[in-house]
């Protein structure tokens, strides 16, 4: 009976370094989408810069390694953070980015979501649409996607749903007590009811 947010975070690409980011760019995303935090997900060797004015939009560096590699300890670290992060409540509208806006955001975009309840089909389609920019395809049957699932599988027994196993990735992260459920106190809104049966077009 709930659904996700919308216009509260949003995952893209770099806005500085390979791509600039435009004088139109920047309006669309002060202005229109009212961006207020600039989640960078670039590591240190990729020279991560804030791309908006900082008087109007906080910048937060916090790198991240993608797939399976969530199960090192520092990039554990690191997603505990940004769970937190989000879950405090004051950083919305967000845009989170690294450099394609599909392998590392793609990855937290996942995790979000599955802690949210998105259903697998949903995480699998989320995730591809990252093929419509310009960094190449994505597939759930490829082997960063299902290696990301197979990390996962260490969280929970075969019956468990990737949610469950989510939320106990998250717990083992270091993720603190509550801050999922804030999370989701934020992200979540009930969803409208189904059109009558009847309702013809």
């Amino acid at each position: 009976g709930l659904r996700v947010r919308q216009g509260l975070l949003y995952r893209s690409s770099e806005m500085n370094g390979h791509h600039d980011l435009t004088a139109e760019g920047q309006d669309i995303l002060l202005r229109h989408l009212g961006i207020r935090a600039d989640i960078d997900l670039r590591g240190p060797d990729e020279a991560p810069a804030p791309a908006l004015p900082q008087e109007w939009v906080r910048y937060l560096n916090v790198p991240l390694l993608p797939y399976e590699r969530i199960l090192e300890a520092p990039v554990m670290a690191a997603i505990a953070r940004l769970v937190e992060t989000l879950a405090a409540g004051d950083h919305y509208p967000a845009l989170v980015h690294c450099w394609a806006g599909a392998d590392r955001a793609g990855t937290l975009a996942f995790l979000l979501h599955a802690a949210l309840g998105v259903q697998l089909p949903e995480l699998e389609a989320d995730y591809e649409f990252s093929s419509l920019s310009v960094y190449g395809n994505r597939s759930s049957r490829g082997p960063d996607f299902l290696g990301l699932l197979e990390a996962l599988a260490a969280f929970g027994s075969p019956d468990d749903t990737v949610n469950r196993r989510v939320e106990a990735y998250l717990r083992a992260a270091g993720v603190a007590d509550g801050a999922v459920d804030r999370l989701r106190a934020l992200l979540l809104e009930p969803a409208p009811p189904p059109p009558p049966a009847d309702a013809g077009w």
